[in-house]
């Protein structure tokens, strides 16, 4: 997502375009770091032991 986020800023500047992809350029980074807390806090969740199941 960064590296997404690096490129619409990049093209945005090339093309002339940027008043547009400022805001687009904000929610991507914004979405960005929403995701990045998501995906920290489940890898930093503690694991279960190998072999026992859970019932959902």
């Amino acid at each position: 997502m960064a590296a997404t986020t690096l490129a619409l800023a990049v093209a945005a500047l090339l093309a002339g375009q940027w008043p547009p992809a400022v805001p687009a350029g904000a929610l991507a980074a914004a979405s960005h770091a929403a995701v990045a807390g998501s995906a920290r806090a489940c890898r930093e969740r503690p694991r279960l032991p190998e072999g026992l199941a859970v019932a959902v």
